[in-house]
């Protein structure tokens, strides 16, 4: 029923044909996405800030709508690299992505820009300090529940997303 409302509803729109088999497989999880945005002060702990943030909300699964701002410094891990690097900016935020958990915790990825234009990216670390501000806006994924479990193909712990559907009655809620 609310599959074929939502098509109705796309249908009186402008816009894509969503009646497609990849689409229609999608439409089934369609549900209101709540928003929070927050404007980090000088100082801040970039990714220490956002996962204060989610667990402050008991949020079980989020991520990164867009972000725009200014570093002075940048924690980034490289691909394949175990360390992390500490770059001096000041930088300006050119992207910043990734998923957020109060359970499973933040992976996220940052690409900075220098004085020059270079870009530089990778995984944020804690460590990047807000320069001059970090406006975030972040969205909660009703209906989610975001885990890390360790990948033996990767070696490293790995998202494990779970659907509200699927869960047991009563499970699905943070207890951070």
């Amino acid at each position: 029923v609310e599959r074929e409302q939502f098509r109705r509803l796309i249908s009186t729109k402008q816009g894509p044909d969503l009646s497609g088999p990849f689409h229609s497989q999608s439409l089934a999880r369609v549900a209101a996405m709540e928003t929070h945005v927050i404007r980090l002060q000088p100082g801040a702990d970039l990714k220490a800030a956002l996962d204060e943030e989610v667990c402050s909300m008991a949020w079980p699964a989020g991520c990164v709508v867009t972000a725009v701002g200014s570093l002075t410094c940048a924690a980034i891990r490289f691909a394949a690299a175990g360390e992390v690097s500490l770059l001096t900016g000041p930088f300006e935020i050119v992207s910043l992505s990734g998923t957020l958990g109060c359970e499973s915790g933040s992976h996220l990825h940052l690409a900075v820009s220098d004085g020059g234009g270079r870009l530089v990216g990778g995984h944020l670390k804690e460590g990047a300090l807000v320069h001059t501000t970090a406006e975030v806006v972040l969205a909660r994924l009703d209906g989610w529940q975001f885990s890390r479990r360790p990948d033996p193909a990767t070696g490293y712990p790995e998202l494990v997303p779970v659907h509200q559907d699927s869960l047991p009655p009563g499970a699905g809620e943070c207890s951070r």
